[in-house]
């Protein structure tokens, strides 16, 4: 939600962010330790990211008007599911 996307944002994040440091376990993964991650995982990230959708439109915590996957804009959830 803060929009955070380089793999350099997210290693000062870790460092200097009291919710990147909990979620991190207080560690500083290097910024190519990231990017290597999500480069190796993408589909595996997306489909991660599919079921926290799913999960929040049935929890109603979504809109349902908009929303959007790498800069593209997709119909709302209702249309979905």
């Amino acid at each position: 939600s803060k929009g955070i996307t380089s793999s350099r944002e997210i290693q000062w994040c870790c460092e200097t962010n009291i919710i990147f440091k909990a979620l991190s376990c207080d560690t500083v993964p290097h910024f190519t330790t990231i990017a290597a991650f999500v480069s190796s995982s993408s589909v595996q990230i997306a489909q991660l990211f599919e079921q926290v959708l799913l999960v929040c439109h049935q929890q109603g915590l979504l809109g349902n008007e908009l929303f959007a996957i790498d800069w593209k804009a997709s119909p709302g959830l209702q249309n979905v599911v």
